[in-house]
């Protein structure tokens, strides 16, 4: 919760370029993800692992040049750690994190319809 909190005051302060590139960010790599998924056993622990690891890096580094995209890698790192727990906290992360998915989802769409 306390790393998709740090993200969160970041989110609604995008110009237009950083919510597509925030958007950008969490569609691509929630794609990436369920590709992953499809080709692995679900409860491999040590690829999520991996994942989480290289995206917390890619966070990292972006944080220091692009905030939109740390920000799009910070929500599906976020999304995937609370599918795989099961407590209160998680569920709500989960929650918060399918909102902003959503978000993301809608700002793909109406940048491609217009």
């Amino acid at each position: 919760m306390d790393e998709l909190a740090s993200v969160l005051s970041n989110l609604y302060s995008f110009d237009s370029e950083g919510d597509l590139d925030f958007a950008s960010t969490i569609i691509l790599l929630l794609k990436y993800w369920d590709d992953i998924k499809a080709h692995v056993n679900k409860d491999n622990a040590e690829c999520r692992s991996e994942l989480i690891r290289i995206l917390n890096r890619m966070a990292i580094l972006h944080g220091e040049t692009n905030i939109p995209v740390a920000c799009g890698v910070r929500v599906v790192v976020c999304h995937i750690e609370s599918s795989y727990l099961n407590d209160e906290e998680a569920r709500l992360v989960h929650c918060i994190t399918d909102i902003h998915i959503d978000r993301a989802t809608s700002i793909i769409k109406a940048k491609t319809a217009a």
